[in-house]
């Protein structure tokens, strides 16, 4: 996908932030279902929710539809669409794509070291769901 992005698209910037940035967002995301999966009694309630989790990424994520100002401070912590996003965005701070996105939307945007941060929380928050239902069901055995 990073390469997609920058060969076909031609986005500025490093290669090496965009692409970590690529790969923390599939790692979170992965992790995330795979926690919902421990946790969850059946595999279908885990794969629909994750299903809808996956969906409604980038609509809740803010990115691509404005939303309320309450929403987005609630959502936004549980989206790694939007901090994928704005990690991968920072990291072209240095170039003119960037300074015309800002001069349209002032909105708080995090460093690409606190995207990737708030990514490494969503896997560390993953793997403990999946710590936690996988002792859980050897409890229940």
């Amino acid at each position: 996908m990073a390469l997609f992005v920058k060969v076909i698209c031609q986005f500025p910037g490093a290669y090496l932030p965009q692409l970590g940035m690529m790969a923390l967002c599939c790692i979170a995301m992965t992790f995330v279902c795979l926690g919902m999966s421990a946790v969850f009694s059946s595999a279908e309630r885990a794969s629909l929710l994750s299903i809808y989790l996956v969906g409604f990424q980038l609509p809740l994520s803010g990115v691509v539809l404005a939303l309320p100002d309450a929403a987005v401070w609630v959502l936004r912590p549980f989206i790694n669409a939007y901090w994928s996003w704005a990690g991968y965005f920072t990291s072209m701070k240095d170039y003119q794509i960037y300074d015309a996105y800002r001069m349209g939307n002032i909105a708080w945007l995090p460093s690409e070291w606190g995207a990737a941060a708030m990514l490494g929380l969503h896997v560390a928050t993953g793997a403990a769901m999946v710590f936690y239902g996988c002792r859980r069901k050897q409890w229940d055995a």
